[in-house]
């Protein structure tokens, strides 16, 4: 296992079994790029201001989960952009859980491309309570600013928001879904969340294309054209009757009996 308590730009932790990060000082790992373990879970946790400010991280290999801990112990007063412009990738991590639910906390920045998350994609983790791969947990008036999230599934089967959120100043999020990402939903509210008519609403994960199978062969009577009754009936035409008429009357003519004579 690995702890980090000191700021520092690189963390490499690919090769650990897992990863605890606290950021104990104000702006302690700004702009610090953290590698998790290929195999093992990640644990970022904030205790000082701004701590985990324009970090970037990003799972292992094949991740089991990485939680953030934006949100606590620090007195309301110094939540302020503890995860401001972060960018996430947990695309190959089964599971990712980030919470932000303290007053005066605040995530997000000035534009999706800069405070980016990327949930587990076709992950097979189910979080057992909110039954998806991928946790937003806002809530206790944090403020949400603006920011973005690919989850290819969309939500709620990929992406799970917490109902606290309500409570909290959601800015603008943009959720981007599909297999490019290409679709998109633009969050404002957490009612959003909730409402089917949005492009990234998505209850069921779509079906996987299935693998080629051989199809059943038609048999072999529905292979075998049939033969046009025209056909037939041409070809088994009984001779002409010309040649009935000929032959009898030949017959008639060679076997015809002399007449007899009168005795005088």
């Amino acid at each position: 296992n690995t702890n980090v308590e000191m700021g520092i730009t690189k963390i490499d932790a690919r090769n650990a079994d897992n990863l605890y990060v606290t950021a104990g000082a104000q702006d302690g790992f700004v702009e610090t790029t953290i590698y998790t373990p290929n195999q093992g879970d990640a644990y970022l946790t904030t205790a000082g201001q701004k701590a985990l400010k324009e970090m970037a991280v990003i799972a292992g290999s094949d991740a089991n989960a990485i939680y953030i801990e934006c949100s606590s112990p620090l007195p309301d007063s110094n939540h302020a952009d503890n995860c401001k412009d972060i960018i996430v990738d947990a695309e190959s991590a089964q599971y990712l859980e980030l919470k932000v639910n303290a007053s005066g906390a605040k995530m997000g920045g000035t534009s999706p491309d800069t405070n980016l998350i990327t949930c587990p994609r076709d992950s097979s983790y189910r979080h057992p309570e909110f039954d998806a791969s991928c946790a937003l947990l806002f809530g206790n008036g944090a403020e949400i600013r603006k920011f973005g999230v690919r989850a290819k599934d969309g939500f709620p089967k990929n992406l799970y928001v917490s109902p606290d959120a309500s409570d909290s100043l959601i800015g603008e999020i943009t959720v981007y879904c599909g297999a490019d990402y290409l679709t998109e939903s633009v969050i404002s509210q957490y009612s959003d969340f909730t409402d089917s008519t949005q492009a990234c609403f998505i209850t069921e994960a779509p079906t996987p294309v299935p693998t080629s199978s051989p199809t059943r062969a038609p048999t072999l009577k529905e292979k075998t054209p049939t033969i046009a009754p025209t056909t037939l009936a041409t070809k088994y035409t009984a001779p002409p009757t010309t040649s009935e008429t000929k032959y009898t009357t030949t017959l008639l003519t060679k076997y015809t009996i002399p007449p007899t004579t009168s005795a005088p």
